[in-house]
């Protein structure tokens, strides 16, 4: 967010610096010129050619940051969403699905007396810290993630819930709470 706020800055800033230019400088160039024919097309280049060869440059820049920022973004998100169909992400999730759900301490204890278990519940606990730090940081368009995995979250934080608030300090819960009640939206 922080690149495509100073790539918009620069773009207003060159906007800006033309207006100033043609209003300033062309106007009393042109006005003081305007007895002598000669130096006309001189005053031209100079006071208006290169000004708005310069800010077109300086947009055309602009322009290729914000781009660049918003596909970053969308790279991130599907990165994110491959990651959720990686091998040993989908085992975690089969293999924690099998366990009979308890909400009661049940689960804890079965995935505490099982070391594959909770490695495996590792793996997801990191899957959507990691979802969570990205949506903080604005790293990734919400919109491609909200559709595909909001509805597997909830049931993930449902079912989990005793687990997290178990494993998890009170910073980690409190993220993980906040991604379910306002889901993946911002705020």
């Amino acid at each position: 967010m922080q690149k495509e706020l100073k790539a918009v800055i620069l773009g207003l800033a060159a906007l800006i610096a033309l207006i100033a230019v043609y209003f300033f400088y062309l106007t009393d160039s042109v006005l003081f010129l305007s007895n002598s024919n000669e130096w006309y097309l001189t005053a031209i280049v100079e006071k208006l050619l290169f000004p708005i060869s310069g800010a077109f440059l300086v947009l055309v820049y602009t322009l290729k940051e914000v781009y660049h920022a918003l596909n970053q973004r969308t790279e991130n998100a599907f990165k994110l969403l491959q990651q959720w169909d990686e091998p040993t992400l989908l085992k975690a999730r089969i293999d924690l699905s099998k366990l009979n759900y308890n909400p009661e301490n049940g689960l804890l204890v079965a995935i505490n007396s099982s070391s594959d278990l909770t490695n495996q519940m590792i793996l997801l606990v990191s899957y959507w810290l990691k979802i969570y730090h990205n949506f903080e940081e604005n790293d990734v368009f919400h919109i491609n993630l909200q559709s595909d995995l909001e509805k597997s979250y909830k049931i993930f934080y449902e079912r989990y819930d005793v687990v997290l608030r178990a494993w998890c300090d009170d910073q980690d819960y409190e993220r993980f709470r906040k991604m379910y009640y306002s889901g993946f939206s911002r705020g």
